[in-house]
């Protein structure tokens, strides 16, 4: 029992500390759509192209991605639906991630008047991001505290606790822009 506690402990920080880094980046991001700077920096968007990545790939990165989800599709078929759902979250991100690199790589190249365009890819990309997290947080958690039985949290205990100790400390990404905004 305390190993499963442990476990939902991990996850629920691990779970605020994402939730606050993509608050931090769709702040940074409707600010600056607010500011609506004409013309559009493409270094400046580009930035933002690469935070969001850097923010997607440590998603994928999370304890809950590497132990959690796939203990709960080898305990359950129950979960597919919501797991198929949270990778299609995911897919779609990644393919407007991809969007976004190729139209960005494209206004660097022939200098297109479109970058105000890729805002709305960007927001849409965050909107995808933050549905994610509100389902996993809504009904993965519980899904999984309901799903998987004791033995399978001493499990999953055991490799957060190699993961950190393979890591050292846990370090979410701070992207760029956020820190320059923050001064």
């Amino acid at each position: 029992m305390l190993s499963a506690t442990y476990s939902l402990v991990v996850l629920s920080t691990e779970q605020k500390k994402t939730s606050t880094l993509l608050s931090e980046l769709e702040k940074y991001v409707q600010r600056r759509a607010a500011q609506n700077r004409e013309p559009v920096d493409p270094v400046d968007l580009s930035e933002t192209v690469h935070d969001l990545s850097r923010f997607h790939q440590y998603c994928q990165a999370r304890k809950l991605e590497m132990v959690v989800i796939p203990a709960i599709r080898s305990a359950s078929r129950m979960a597919d639906s919501l797991l198929d759902e949270l990778e299609s979250l995911s897919a779609q991100s990644v393919a407007m991630l991809a969007e976004l690199q190729q139209q960005l790589q494209l206004a660097f190249t022939y200098g297109s008047e479109k970058l105000a365009e890729l805002q709305t890819v960007i927001e849409l990309c965050c909107a995808r991001l933050k549905r994610r997290l509100e389902i996993e947080e809504n009904d993965l958690f519980a899904l999984a505290r309901d799903l998987l039985p004791i033995e399978a949290w001493f499990v999953i205990a055991t490799k957060f606790l190699s993961i950190d100790a393979e890591n050292g400390e846990d370090r979410a990404p701070r992207p760029m822009l956020l820190r320059r905004a923050a001064l």
